[in-house]
Protein backbone atom coordinates (compact mmCIF):
# COMPACT_ATOMS: atom_id res chain seq x y z
CA UNK A 1 0.00 0.00 0.00
CA UNK A 2 1.48 3.22 -0.93
CA UNK A 3 2.44 6.10 1.86
CA UNK A 4 -0.44 8.33 0.80
CA UNK A 5 -3.12 5.70 0.83
CA UNK A 6 -5.76 4.97 2.64
CA UNK A 7 -8.14 1.71 3.90
CA UNK A 8 -11.63 1.89 3.19
CA UNK A 9 -13.76 0.94 5.99
CA UNK A 10 -16.56 -1.44 4.14
CA UNK A 11 -19.99 -0.41 4.86
CA UNK A 12 -22.49 -3.08 6.11
CA UNK A 13 -23.94 -4.90 2.75
CA UNK A 14 -27.63 -4.71 3.92
CA UNK A 15 -27.43 -0.93 3.57
CA UNK A 16 -25.93 -0.71 0.41
CA UNK A 17 -29.07 -3.28 -1.03
CA UNK A 18 -31.19 -1.04 1.15
CA UNK A 19 -30.42 2.21 -0.60
CA UNK A 20 -30.43 0.28 -3.99
CA UNK A 21 -34.04 -0.51 -3.38
CA UNK A 22 -34.77 2.72 -2.58
CA UNK A 23 -33.72 4.75 -4.91
CA UNK A 24 -35.17 8.18 -5.91
CA UNK A 25 -35.48 9.37 -9.51
CA UNK A 26 -35.24 12.40 -10.41
CA UNK A 27 -36.63 13.88 -13.63
CA UNK A 28 -37.12 17.03 -15.68
CA UNK A 29 -39.98 17.77 -18.04
CA UNK A 30 -37.92 21.13 -19.40
CA UNK A 31 -35.14 22.04 -22.11
CA UNK A 32 -32.66 23.37 -19.77
CA UNK A 33 -30.59 20.81 -18.20
CA UNK A 34 -29.36 21.58 -14.33
CA UNK A 35 -25.69 21.42 -12.74
CA UNK A 36 -25.92 21.32 -8.69
CA UNK A 37 -22.93 21.40 -6.33
CA UNK A 38 -23.61 19.64 -3.31
CA UNK A 39 -20.38 20.69 -1.54
CA UNK A 40 -18.32 17.78 -0.24
CA UNK A 41 -20.72 15.23 -2.11
CA UNK A 42 -19.69 16.29 -5.76
CA UNK A 43 -21.80 17.66 -8.19
CA UNK A 44 -24.88 16.13 -9.66
CA UNK A 45 -26.24 17.06 -13.33
CA UNK A 46 -30.22 16.88 -14.46
CA UNK A 47 -30.18 16.17 -17.55
CA UNK A 48 -32.56 18.60 -20.16
CA UNK A 49 -35.91 16.68 -21.51
CA UNK A 50 -35.28 15.84 -25.12
CA UNK A 51 -37.40 17.38 -27.84
CA UNK A 52 -40.47 15.20 -28.62
CA UNK A 53 -40.08 13.26 -24.96
CA UNK A 54 -42.22 13.67 -22.08
CA UNK A 55 -39.64 13.60 -19.19
CA UNK A 56 -35.61 13.46 -19.01
CA UNK A 57 -33.40 10.44 -18.01
CA UNK A 58 -33.86 10.05 -14.84
CA UNK A 59 -30.67 11.31 -12.07
CA UNK A 60 -30.91 8.40 -9.72
CA UNK A 61 -30.18 9.02 -6.18
CA UNK A 62 -29.99 5.93 -3.98
CA UNK A 63 -32.04 5.63 -0.69
CA UNK A 64 -29.09 6.20 1.36
CA UNK A 65 -25.93 7.98 -0.32
CA UNK A 66 -22.69 7.13 1.46
CA UNK A 67 -19.70 9.60 1.26
CA UNK A 68 -16.19 8.63 2.36
CA UNK A 69 -14.43 10.75 4.53
CA UNK A 70 -10.70 10.57 6.43
CA UNK A 71 -11.05 8.95 10.30
CA UNK A 72 -7.13 9.39 10.22
CA UNK A 73 -4.25 9.52 8.85
CA UNK A 74 -4.75 5.46 7.30
CA UNK A 75 -8.16 4.82 7.17
CA UNK A 76 -11.46 6.28 5.67
CA UNK A 77 -14.75 6.35 7.43
CA UNK A 78 -18.20 5.84 5.13
CA UNK A 79 -20.68 8.57 6.39
CA UNK A 80 -24.19 8.27 5.46
CA UNK A 81 -27.16 10.58 4.33
CA UNK A 82 -30.81 10.30 3.98
CA UNK A 83 -30.82 10.32 0.14
CA UNK A 84 -34.11 11.68 0.02
CA UNK A 85 -32.94 15.07 1.65
CA UNK A 86 -29.85 14.89 -0.68
CA UNK A 87 -32.34 14.95 -3.82
CA UNK A 88 -34.71 17.71 -2.07
CA UNK A 89 -31.61 19.31 -1.72
CA UNK A 90 -30.33 19.08 -5.58
CA UNK A 91 -34.03 20.17 -6.88
CA UNK A 92 -33.97 23.07 -4.04
CA UNK A 93 -36.55 22.36 -1.67
CA UNK A 94 -36.16 22.34 1.89
CA UNK A 95 -35.21 24.92 4.97
CA UNK A 96 -32.64 27.76 4.11
CA UNK A 97 -33.43 27.64 0.19
CA UNK A 98 -35.14 30.00 -1.80
CA UNK A 99 -38.47 28.97 -3.05
CA UNK A 100 -37.62 31.48 -6.23
CA UNK A 101 -34.64 29.01 -7.04
CA UNK A 102 -36.02 26.06 -6.52
CA UNK A 103 -35.73 23.85 -9.67
CA UNK A 104 -39.11 22.48 -8.93
CA UNK A 105 -40.61 26.00 -10.53
CA UNK A 106 -38.74 25.09 -13.85
CA UNK A 107 -40.30 21.23 -14.43
CA UNK A 108 -38.19 19.35 -11.85
CA UNK A 109 -39.15 16.77 -9.64
CA UNK A 110 -38.29 13.66 -7.67
CA UNK A 111 -40.09 10.57 -7.68
CA UNK A 112 -39.84 7.12 -6.31
CA UNK A 113 -41.04 5.30 -9.31
CA UNK A 114 -39.04 5.18 -12.81
CA UNK A 115 -41.45 5.50 -14.74
CA UNK A 116 -42.64 8.38 -13.05
CA UNK A 117 -46.18 8.99 -12.22
CA UNK A 118 -48.66 10.76 -14.71
CA UNK A 119 -49.72 12.90 -11.62
CA UNK A 120 -46.51 14.07 -11.02
CA UNK A 121 -45.57 14.56 -15.14
CA UNK A 122 -48.99 16.96 -15.19
CA UNK A 123 -47.78 19.29 -12.35
CA UNK A 124 -44.92 19.53 -13.34
CA UNK A 125 -45.32 20.30 -16.87
CA UNK A 126 -48.23 22.72 -15.48
CA UNK A 127 -44.74 24.70 -13.15
CA UNK A 128 -42.31 24.59 -16.22
CA UNK A 129 -45.21 26.63 -18.57
CA UNK A 130 -45.77 28.71 -15.44
CA UNK A 131 -41.76 29.30 -15.21
CA UNK A 132 -42.06 30.06 -19.14
CA UNK A 133 -44.76 32.62 -18.42
CA UNK A 134 -42.25 33.75 -15.99
CA UNK A 135 -39.27 34.22 -18.47
CA UNK A 136 -41.50 35.57 -21.01
CA UNK A 137 -42.88 38.40 -18.29
CA UNK A 138 -39.04 39.63 -17.64
CA UNK A 139 -38.10 39.63 -21.35
CA UNK A 140 -41.84 42.00 -22.03
CA UNK A 141 -40.55 44.37 -18.90
CA UNK A 142 -37.52 44.64 -19.79
CA UNK A 143 -38.58 45.81 -23.93
CA UNK A 144 -40.89 47.93 -22.25
CA UNK A 145 -37.96 49.97 -20.27
CA UNK A 146 -35.62 50.66 -22.93
CA UNK A 147 -33.51 48.40 -25.61
CA UNK A 148 -30.70 48.58 -23.55
CA UNK A 149 -32.09 46.91 -20.61
CA UNK A 150 -33.61 43.91 -23.02
CA UNK A 151 -29.94 43.65 -25.02
CA UNK A 152 -28.88 43.59 -21.02
CA UNK A 153 -30.55 40.51 -19.50
CA UNK A 154 -31.92 38.55 -22.65
CA UNK A 155 -30.62 35.23 -22.95
CA UNK A 156 -31.63 32.10 -24.89
CA UNK A 157 -33.82 30.21 -22.08
CA UNK A 158 -36.57 33.78 -22.86
CA UNK A 159 -36.64 32.62 -26.32
CA UNK A 160 -36.47 28.91 -25.94
CA UNK A 161 -39.61 29.54 -23.13
CA UNK A 162 -41.55 31.96 -25.54
CA UNK A 163 -41.33 28.46 -28.28
CA UNK A 164 -42.52 26.31 -25.70
CA UNK A 165 -45.54 29.01 -24.98
CA UNK A 166 -45.87 29.32 -29.17
CA UNK A 167 -45.94 33.44 -28.43
CA UNK A 168 -45.48 35.37 -31.99
CA UNK A 169 -43.80 38.74 -32.57
CA UNK A 170 -46.61 40.48 -32.42
CA UNK A 171 -47.04 39.31 -28.48
CA UNK A 172 -43.37 39.50 -27.78
CA UNK A 173 -41.76 42.11 -30.67
CA UNK A 174 -38.48 40.96 -28.59
CA UNK A 175 -38.95 37.89 -30.59
CA UNK A 176 -37.26 39.81 -34.03
CA UNK A 177 -33.94 39.30 -32.55
CA UNK A 178 -33.78 35.59 -32.36
CA UNK A 179 -31.13 35.90 -34.82
CA UNK A 180 -28.71 38.11 -32.33
CA UNK A 181 -29.54 35.17 -29.92
CA UNK A 182 -27.85 32.60 -31.97
CA UNK A 183 -24.54 34.00 -31.73
CA UNK A 184 -24.55 32.61 -27.76
CA UNK A 185 -25.95 29.87 -26.41
CA UNK A 186 -26.56 28.20 -22.49
CA UNK A 187 -24.04 26.22 -21.02
CA UNK A 188 -25.03 22.49 -21.01
CA UNK A 189 -23.52 22.45 -17.18
CA UNK A 190 -24.18 25.14 -15.48
CA UNK A 191 -26.81 27.49 -18.06
CA UNK A 192 -25.13 30.63 -18.56
CA UNK A 193 -25.54 32.36 -21.50
CA UNK A 194 -21.93 32.03 -23.56
CA UNK A 195 -21.02 32.85 -26.74
CA UNK A 196 -21.20 29.73 -28.93
CA UNK A 197 -17.52 27.78 -29.96
CA UNK A 198 -15.97 28.94 -27.15
CA UNK A 199 -13.42 25.98 -25.92
CA UNK A 200 -14.61 26.45 -22.50
CA UNK A 201 -17.49 28.26 -20.02
CA UNK A 202 -16.18 31.26 -18.70
CA UNK A 203 -18.22 30.52 -15.81
CA UNK A 204 -17.91 26.81 -14.50
CA UNK A 205 -15.00 26.37 -16.36
CA UNK A 206 -16.17 23.16 -17.99
CA UNK A 207 -15.32 22.01 -21.78
CA UNK A 208 -18.43 22.54 -23.98
CA UNK A 209 -17.03 22.47 -27.49
CA UNK A 210 -14.26 19.07 -27.27
CA UNK A 211 -12.98 19.82 -30.79
CA UNK A 212 -12.19 23.52 -30.30
CA UNK A 213 -10.67 22.27 -26.75
CA UNK A 214 -8.69 19.82 -28.46
CA UNK A 215 -7.41 22.13 -31.30
CA UNK A 216 -6.07 24.69 -29.25
CA UNK A 217 -4.69 22.89 -26.50
CA UNK A 218 -2.68 21.15 -29.79
CA UNK A 219 -1.79 24.29 -30.46
CA UNK A 220 -0.16 25.74 -27.68
CA UNK A 221 2.04 22.37 -27.58
CA UNK A 222 3.13 22.45 -30.99
CA UNK A 223 3.40 26.06 -31.48
CA UNK A 224 4.46 27.77 -35.09
CA UNK A 225 8.20 28.15 -35.62
CA UNK A 226 8.85 31.79 -35.94
CA UNK A 227 8.81 32.87 -40.17
CA UNK A 228 11.63 35.11 -41.02
CA UNK A 229 11.02 36.52 -44.03
CA UNK A 230 13.62 36.64 -46.55
CA UNK A 231 15.24 34.17 -44.81
CA UNK A 232 16.50 31.22 -47.65
CA UNK A 233 17.26 27.77 -46.77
Amino acid sequence: MGQNQRTIEPVIPSILRRAEEESLYIFNVGPWPYMQNLGTLGTRVIPACEEGRRYSKPLIIPGTVVEYVPANESQMRPILHDGVQVANDIVGIGPHLMPYNSLVRRGCFVSRSNPPKHEELAEAHEKLLLWCDTLIKQANDAAAQSPKVLQDMIAPEHYTAAKLRKKTPGECPWLTGTVQSAERADCPFCMTAIPINVPKCPNCKEIVNQAAYDAAQASIASPKAPQFPGKVK
